[in-house]
């Protein structure tokens, strides 16, 4: 618990709680550009692209399908107000091992695989 109200990049760097991950968001920009609270799902790919060895955390991708009675794209923020959203999951780490044979699909398959879920309904 904090005693203080934490900032949209405070609440990412705790996110980003591993000091190597830490350093690699500030290091390569890993956000949209003019919006250091939004991570960046091109400059992520990117970046685990240009660095095969050394691949970036997984993250996830919430892309909102509903909007809100004022027709925003909002997470539900009270009991009821709840959403569809399209999640895009990547553990880079595992993708890697998988590609290079270190790790078996059954491994990657039951260890938090890579996936995409469209229409998935989201509540408070």
């Amino acid at each position: 618990m904090y005693g203080l109200g934490l900032s949209i990049p405070d609440v990412i760097h705790n996110y980003l709680a591993d000091m190597h991950d830490l350093v690699l968001y500030d290091q390569n920009q890993l956000y949209e550009a003019g919006q250091e609270h939004e991570l960046s799902y091109t400059r992520l790919l990117e970046y685990n692209e240009e660095h095969p060895d050394n691949p970036s955390m997984p993250y996830a991708v919430w892309k909102i399908t509903t909007n809100d009675a004022n027709s925003r794209e909002t997470l539900p923020y009270y009991k009821g107000d709840s959403r569809k959203v399209t999640i895009t999951f990547v553990n880079p780490c595992l993708d890697r091992a998988l590609d290079k044979g270190e790790i078996t699909a059954w491994y990657y398959y039951t260890h938090s695989p890579s996936f995409e879920a469209t229409k998935v309904d989201i509540n408070v």
